[in-house]
C-alpha cells in the first residue's frame, strides 16, 4: 500500500494540484522568456534575470509543495544541491561526449576554429539553468512524481517521457524522430535519475549541462554533417541515435541499482545523494 502525501490526497485535489502546478510553472517559464526579450541588448542583465528566475522557481516549488501537500520536500534537501548538480553535470558530459567522439572519429564532426564569447557563454549558462529548473519541476517534480506516488513508477515514467518528447516537438528543427528520441532517451533517463537519487537536483544538473553544451556546440563554429539518424540533424546531438543508446545504458544501470536496493515500496530507492 502506498503511503505518502500524494497517494493520500482526495482524487480531485490530486488532479487539480497536478494540472495547476504544471500550468503555473510552465507559465512562469514563458513569462521569464517574455521578460528576457525586453533585455536582448544586455547579456549580463539577461543572465541575471534567468539565474534569478531559476532560483525563484525552486523556492516557489519548495514553498507550494510544503504548503499544498503538507510534506517535507525531500527532493530539494539542501544537502543534495552540490552532489546532485555535479553528478548531473558529469552524466550530461558523458552522455554527449560519447556521440561527439564517435562522430568525430567517423569524420562527421569538425571542430574547425572554435571561437569563445565569454559573455555569451555566461548568458547561455544562466539561461540553461532557468530552462533546466522549469522543465524538471514540471516534468519530474509534478508530472512524474504525482503519477509515480499515486499509481506506480512505470506509469509516471511513461507519461512524463511522452509529454517531454511532445513538448520538444515544438523546438526549431524538431522532427518526429527527434521527439521520439528525446522521449526514449532523455525523458526516461531523467525520470529514472530522479527516482534513483531521490533528489530533483540530479535531473536538473543533467538538463542544465546538456542544454549548455548543445548551445555551445551550435554557437562555437562546430559543424556536424552526415546521416541525421547519427548526428541528430537540425534538432541537435541529443536526438542522435548514439545519444539515445547511451541514455538507455544509464537507464538500465539505474533500474538495476533500484532493483538491487530492495527498499520497501514508496521509500527512497537508495540513500539520497547527500547522505552517501
Amino acid at each position: 500500500m502506498r503511503d505518502n502525501a500524494v497517494s493520500r490526497m482526495p482524487f480531485l485535489k490530486w488532479i487539480l494540484l497536478l494540472i495547476l502546478g504544471t500550468a503555473f510553472f510552465g507559465a512562469i517559464g514563458y513569462a521569464v522568456l517574455w521578460v528576457g526579450d525586453l533585455f536582448q541588448d544586455s547579456k549580463p542583465v539577461l543572465a541575471a534575470i534567468y539565474a534569478g528566475a531559476g532560483v525563484l522557481m525552486l523556492f516557489l516549488y519548495l514553498l507550494l509543495s510544503s504548503l499544498m501537500e503538507g510534506r517535507q520536500v525531500d527532493e530539494l534537501h539542501p544537502g543534495g544541491i552540490f552532489p546532485g548538480i555535479f553528478k548531473g553535470f558529469g552524466t550530461a558530459i558523458l552522455l554527449l561526449a560519447v556521440p561527439a567522439g564517435v562522430l568525430f572519429a567517423c569524420g562527421m564532426l569538425d571542430f574547425g576554429s572554435i571561437s569563445f564569447d565569454w559573455e555569451e557563454l555566461g548568458f547561455s549558462f544562466a539561461f540553461s539553468f532557468a530552462v533546466a529548473v522549469c522543465v524538471e519541476i514540471v516534468f519530474r517534480g509534478f508530472l512524474f512524481r504525482f503519477l509515480d506516488q499515486r499509481w506506480n513508477f512505470a506509469l509516471g515514467l511513461l507519461f512524463s517521457a511522452i509529454a517531454f518528447g511532445a513538448l520538444n516537438y515544438l523546438r526549431p528543427g524538431a522532427t518526429i524522430w527527434s521527439s521520439v528520441a528525446l522521449a526514449i532517451g532523455s525523458g526516461f533517463l531523467l525520470g529514472a535519475a530522479f527516482k534513483y537519487s531521490g533528489s530533483l537536483f540530479f535531473p536538473i544538473g543533467i538538463t542544465w549541462m546538456s542544454c549548455f553544451i548543445l548551445s555551445f556546440l551550435s554557437s562555437a563554429g562546430i559543424s556536424v554533417t552526415g546521416n541525421e539518424l547519427l548526428t541528430g540533424g537540425d534538432a541537435g546531438l541529443d536526438s542522435s541515435i548514439i545519444t539515445v543508446a547511451v541514455c538507455l545504458v544509464f537507464i538500465l544501470i539505474y533500474l538495476v541499482k533500484m532493483k538491487n536496493s530492495r527498499h520497501k515500496e514508496d521509500k527512497r530507492i537508495i540513500k539520497p545523494l547527500w547522505s552517501r
